[in-house]
């Protein structure tokens, strides 16, 4: 049976799969940190948005997708 926690981690998961950062920013609080390993962790939301993006912009560009 799922929990809250589980219904919250699955829309995150949703969010990353529409490659919308707008909604994912949603899950962060205002100052955040958020760690990609191997990189260095990104502090606060601008920091955290520019990982997220860059991330993204990776993706599209060796798949051609999206």
């Amino acid at each position: 049976m799922a929990t809250d926690n589980v219904a919250v981690i699955r829309q995150f998961c949703a969010a990353w799969s529409a490659l919308d950062t707008d909604r994912m920013m949603t899950y962060f609080s205002a100052e955040p940190t958020y760690h990609n390993m191997p990189g260095p962790p990104a502090v606060g939301a601008a920091a955290v948005r520019g990982t997220i993006e860059r991330f993204l912009g990776a993706g599209r560009r060796r798949t051609g997708k999206c």
